[in-house]
């Protein structure tokens, strides 16, 4: 989607931003909502699927209100059931175009909460995310690759280079004091 002219018309709208939200202030969380949802599904269309051109406007709004992880809660259950109705079956892809895919997975390793998987290419790099999970008793300490903290140690933040298949990052927890 090139053309932002229209989507960030029908947000003010929708929405009732004010005035000095810029259009690239809007531009940017537009970008950041479908770099989020083309992680989800292999092909969106944003212009012809109504539904992800909804959730794509309410990913904004909450960006802008700075509470994406409050997106994520409530839209949670649509966003899912969005992705399983455009799931595609690796069988239909072309071998060499899935073969390059690789997906972060974020596990809760004894806490409790959601956390979205995203698929790359492999060999991409991306930004490790913020724990959204929690632990009663316990604080995040750092993602890992290995649940025994054995593996490679990354911060929210750090990059990470997406270099096989698929990749696990593990919370892992310190107990509070």
């Amino acid at each position: 989607m090139a053309d932002y002219d229209a989507l960030i018309t029908e947000i003010r709208e929708d929405y009732q931003l004010p005035p000095y939200v810029s259009d690239t202030v809007i531009t940017r969380y537009i970008q950041e909502g479908e770099a989020f949802f083309n992680s989800l599904a292999i092909s969106v269309d944003y212009d012809s699927d109504l539904e992800l051109r909804s959730l794509l406007k309410n990913y904004v709004y909450y960006a802008w209100n700075h509470v994406l992880n409050e997106f994520q809660e409530n839209y949670s259950r649509s966003i899912l059931k969005w992705q399983f109705e455009h799931e595609e079956d690796p069988s239909d892809l072309e071998s060499d175009e899935y073969a390059t895919m690789s997906t972060l997975k974020y596990i809760a390793n004894g806490g409790s909460g959601t956390m979205y998987s995203v698929s790359v290419t492999i060999g991409e790099t991306m930004e490790v995310d913020e724990c959204g999970f929690t632990y009663s008793g316990y604080s995040f300490k750092e993602w890992n690759t290995s649940s025994d903290g054995s593996g490679d140690s990354y911060a929210p933040g750090d990059d990470i280079t997406l270099d096989s298949k698929n990749v696990n990052l593990y919370a892992i927890w310190e107990e509070e004091s």
